[in-house]
């Protein structure tokens, strides 16, 4: 069905039923469904819709992106690549001197130079600089926060985890998901805020959160960044 109106051209499918509200879903695939109540008018439900056009149109460019991000890389010259938040464009540079792949950031590229260049050794190269750049962040976001909460971690664990960006254990020792390097600093922050706030309340209650809100007065926008972005950032590289 469409939703045409002052150049407006939405495709969308719609199902009635007893419900009493109207609920618009945008797909993973940017297809759009819209469950009405069966009294609702046809005028009706397209006037919902037009009003509602800006947020689909945003969720649609948003599941697009995360579609075209969340495909499989293929480590050749023109991809993106994700560093604290910001895109670069991948370089691959042929160098007859150095047998070690070296990988640096240059202006709006992401460079890697070396002998051989297969795929393989193009994201292994890319792996290890990411987690050599995220011990060093991480490490360094960590000292800072420690101090103004007061509390020691005895251990810094960085590893690739599918399903949480950091955990921690009572007696002090912290993990943070490496990937995390791929998103803007403030995300950063908030994941290793909220696993040291866990050092002194190991639980998800108001004093938990109001602890980490101490810290973080918006950690609920950030929060829920990561979990809109989780797709994009965990696939960048690997």
């Amino acid at each position: 069905m469409k939703c045409i109106g002052e150049e407006v051209d939405l495709e969308y499918v719609l199902i009635r039923s007893k419900r009493k509200t109207i609920s618009i879903i945008v797909e993973q695939d940017g297809s759009v469904i819209v469950k009405a109540p069966a009294i609702l008018s046809m005028n009706e439900v397209e006037a919902i819709v037009l009003k509602k056009l800006g947020w689909i149109r945003e969720k649609q460019k948003k599941m697009h992106l995360m579609e075209k991000r969340t495909q499989a890389k293929e480590y050749v010259n023109g991809e993106h690549f994700l560093y604290l938040g910001k895109e670069y464009t991948l370089l691959l540079v042929e160098d007859r001197v150095n047998d070690v792949p070296e990988v640096k950031i240059l202006h709006n590229q992401i460079q890697v130079s070396g002998k051989k260049l297969s795929r393989e050794i193009v994201r292994e190269a890319l792996c290890s600089w990411y987690f050599e750049q995220a011990k060093w962040v991480i490490d360094n976001q960590i000292k800072m926060y420690s101090a103004k909460l007061g509390v020691r971690v005895s251990k810094l664990t960085l590893r690739e985890a599918k399903t949480r960006w950091g955990s921690c254990s009572s007696k002090g020792a912290v993990m943070i998901n490496w990937k995390i390097i791929m998103a803007p600093l403030e995300m950063i922050d908030y994941v290793v805020v909220h696993e040291l706030c866990h050092l002194k309340h190991m639980n998800h209650s108001k004093n938990f959160w109001d602890l980490v809100a101490s810290i973080i007065p918006d950690y609920k926008k950030r929060r829920l960044w990561l979990k809109e972005h989780s797709q994009i950032v965990s696939n960048e590289p690997g």
